[in-house]
């Protein structure tokens, strides 16, 4: 097998057997060498096909651009960290001139990560620099729901800066999120952050719609009001924690309630998060990218893939 791989991919065969000699790695291919063998089972074999194919230009373009992300990213996560931590510490009149510059470099980051492989980094670096905007222009944005966002997507970064993650994490399969909330108004604003991501998600206006839709269909996320008629918030999660399609789904409270005792109950009922109404779109948004990135990653299984 090795001889004939000398043959026709010296390059390859040198990688499979270090013992090859370079005149051996150098043997031209046999003009005789067929471009396509006949499996046993009848079916033709393309692997000869797909590993002698050169890449396109596109293809190499690609694959440059991403190598250079994982050269130069790494430090400008370094630096996003660091801009952070300044402006965690300085006085109310210093942090618009920090977080400034933090603008300035998740735009840097954005820039150079246009690649296929990329996708990840490139929503999500969108969605922060949405937020960081936002928080510039209103600093009534500047929010302790609004700054642990951005800390938990800072921490994303430093993973999504190194080679190793899958870039389908947000396409394969197609995530599925469902929002509950008793206020159309409510539902509305979520589902046009989402849509900012992803595909619109489903809805339900109280907890009895919801446990409906939770037995019959995995989501990736789901995002839940405190306040509603009938059960309330901490009950459904509980109850949406005990089906057996998303017993380990992760829910996201979207509530005006943000204090340590509404904390308290969120983890009681194994909330994951706690997002603090009235939310920015661009947080929102942010948050649903995080939460989903993170759990694709750690499980290696998507939820909305076990089940439908």
């Amino acid at each position: 097998m090795i001889s004939a791989l000398q043959k026709a991919y010296p390059r390859l065969a040198a990688l499979l057997n270090p013992k090859s000699n370079d005149s051996a790695a150098e043997t031209p291919q046999s003009d005789s060498q067929p471009a396509f063998q006949k499996a046993p089972s009848g079916s033709w074999s393309t692997s000869q096909a797909v590993l002698s194919r050169q890449p396109s230009a596109a293809e190499q373009e690609n694959q440059r651009t991403v190598k250079q992300f994982f050269e130069v990213a790494p430090e400008r996560v370094t630096e996003i960290r660091s801009l952070f931590a300044q402006f965690s510490a300085a006085a109310p009149a210093a942090r618009a001139g920090i977080l400034g510059s933090l603008s300035s470099q998740v735009r840097v980051l954005r820039s150079i990560c246009d690649a296929p492989g990329l996708e990840p980094v490139s929503r999500v670096t969108a969605a922060f620099e949405r937020l960081l905007k936002r928080m510039a222009d209103q600093p009534s944005c500047l929010t302790p729901s609004s700054l642990r966002t951005t800390a938990s997507t800072i921490v994303l970064l430093e993973t999504l800066s190194k080679p190793g993650f899958q870039c389908d994490l947000l396409s394969s399969p197609a995530p599925r999120l469902l929002s509950i909330d008793d206020d159309p108004v409510c539902r509305k604003a979520i589902s046009s952050a989402i849509e900012q991501a992803f595909n619109s998600p489903d809805h339900a206006e109280n907890g009895e719609g919801a446990l409906a839709l939770v037995e019959s269909q995995s989501y990736d996320i789901i995002f839940l009001d405190v306040e509603m008629p009938g059960m309330n918030g901490f009950e459904v999660c509980t109850r949406i924690h005990q089906t057996k399609r998303n017993a380990h789904t992760p829910v996201v409270f979207v509530t005006v309630h943000s204090d340590f005792e509404s904390r308290a109950k969120a983890s009681e009922s194994s909330g994951h998060d706690l997002l603090a109404k009235p939310f920015q779109p661009a947080e929102l948004t942010l948050k649903a990218l995080t939460v989903l990135i993170r759990r694709r990653m750690q499980s290696g299984v998507p939820n909305a893939a076990r089940g439908t």
